[in-house]
């Protein structure tokens, strides 16, 4: 399948589509040649993209891209990409042209969530040319990392947790988010119940600036533990143990 753009044929298309010439994305992208039989086809994507489209469709207009109102519809769009994008193969999930494919075809979304502006330059780091700093595929991997398969009634109830702040800069773009169990635990921790508060000193302060306390601390403890071998109880107790070190106390 024609899944791969390449950044001028990415700029090609979407210069066609904002001079409303209503081009067909599949026309200006490459095979990516894999070997692995992919779990959608068009059809889905098509599906995927309409149902971005109706998400977008309820956030107001006037909102900038750091409106914190974003934060639900983040996770609702995260997990209708994961759900339509199950299961893909490292080669997909971490290829810039599979994302810029997305991105193009998804460009409406992605223009609308960085507030692009008619006429405005393209970054092509929005469009999947960074993986960790374009929306589609960071949105995919929120979900990749919070997916919870033992939970049967939602097993995306962990990714609905929290804003685009707690994902983006304290766990997408950390060396520990490649603990899987870590950043569910970090998730129901801070955001389980979303009304979740915490005690610093006299003042009780929001689970964000609670994060941005434990951040640096976290990244020390890194050096001597190696996260990526701990199970869910045991980074429990460490996020417990470094909270109480702070003086952090969680309250509701």
């Amino acid at each position: 399948m024609k899944l791969n753009l390449t950044e001028h044929q990415l700029l090609a298309f979407l210069d066609a589509f904002h001079n409303g010439a209503c081009p067909n994305i599949y026309d200006y992208s490459d095979s990516l040649f894999l070997d692995e039989p992919l779990q959608f086809n068009r059809e889905s994507l098509v599906k995927l993209k309409k149902e971005i489209a109706a998400v977008i469709q309820e956030v107001p207009r006037d909102w900038d891209s750091d409106n914190s109102g974003w934060a639900p519809y983040d996770g609702t769009i995260a997990c209708l990409l994961h759900s339509t994008l199950t299961s893909i193969p490292p080669r997909v999930s971490s290829s810039k042209g599979f994302w810029r494919f997305l991105s193009g075809l998804c460009c409406e979304f992605v223009e609308r969530r960085y507030g692009y502006s008619a006429g405005d330059s393209i970054n092509l780091n929005h469009f999947g040319n960074m993986l960790r700093e374009s929306i589609l595929p960071r949105l995919w991997l929120r979900a990749e990392l919070s997916y919870d398969e033992g939970n049967q009634d939602d097993c995306y109830w962990l990714t609905k947790l929290g804003g685009s702040d707690f994902w983006s800069s304290f766990v997408i773009r950390r060396v520990y988010a490649q603990s899987r169990q870590l950043v569910r635990a970090l998730a129901c921790c801070f955001y389980e119940p979303e009304t979740t508060r915490f005690r610093y000193g006299d003042k009780v302060i929001t689970a964000g600036a609670a994060v941005r306390l434990l951040g640096p601390r976290l990244r020390l403890q890194h050096a001597l533990t190696p996260f990526e071998l701990l199970d869910y109880e045991n980074c429990v107790a460490l996020i417990d143990l470094l909270l109480s070190e702070l003086n952090l106390q969680k309250v509701t």
